[in-house]
């Protein structure tokens, strides 16, 4: 049973986003709200690409020092951690298992998780509240999301960065891609702790300089396309 449940935990995870995407339409559809004009799906630019993969990419450098760090200075997470890096183990997947696996996490989840988080919840809370506060509290719910304490922590970071660059460009097709190459980027794993240092100065350095970027070439859009998210029937 435990081996099946490993096998096929990944299949029931996709077809679980796929029916909650299905009912949060249906809800949509019965407030007469408009997909099209509450979450936008816009088209991706090169810049766009690039800055989303190396905003992902310094994060994931980020985040390969900071597991690194708790697990020789935060006794609390190092069970966290142990069971994280237990979760998937290809040696004794399934081919169907793998595939099942690499397209839930580096498709359907990034997906899923944008178009509730940066694109619902947060949506919702930018009607009630000002953006900086409502970035704060998705970026709270999305760490809460991810049960395990160790994800919960760089979750919720990451959310952050996400929800401010969401805010900004009003594009969640950029947030989406983001978060897929981050997932992608979680296989590559550096283990040297000698490294921690580095790693967390160029990260931060990476993740910064895109981010800038991004508010950079945003901020030069008109301000019809850099308004505030409003929650309901209003258009982005």
């Amino acid at each position: 049973m435990e081996e099946d449940a490993e096998n096929y935990r990944e299949i029931v995870t996709i077809l679980a986003a796929l029916a909650s995407m299905a009912i949060y339409l249906v809800v949509l559809y019965l407030r007469d709200i408009r997909l099209k004009s509450y979450v936008k799906f816009k088209s991706v630019t090169l810049v766009d690409a690039v800055l989303a993969l190396t905003m992902a990419l310094g994060f994931r450098t980020l985040t390969g020092a900071y597991l690194m760090w708790s697990e020789e200075s935060v006794p609390l997470l190092q069970q966290s951690i142990e069971n994280a890096q237990r979760s998937y183990n290809f040696n004794t997947m399934t081919t169907v298992c793998a595939v099942s696996v690499v397209l839930s996490v580096c498709v359907v989840a990034p997906f899923f998780e944008e178009f509730l988080f940066r694109g619902m919840v947060m949506k919702e809370l930018s009607g009630a509240m000002p953006g900086f506060f409502a970035v704060l509290l998705q970026a709270l719910l999305f760490g809460l999301a991810h049960t395990a304490l160790v994800q919960a922590v760089f979750s919720a970071v990451y959310a952050v960065i996400l929800g401010a660059v969401y805010l900004k460009s009003k594009n969640i097709s950029v947030v989406i891609l983001s978060h897929m190459f981050f997932n992608m980027s979680s296989a590559l794993e550096i283990k040297n702790a000698d490294m921690v240092p580095e790693m967390f100065v160029s990260g931060l350095v990476l993740t910064g300089v895109s981010v800038w970027f991004f508010f950079y070439i945003y901020g030069r859009k008109k301000p019809a396309q850099t308004g505030k998210i409003t929650g309901g029937n209003n258009d982005v």
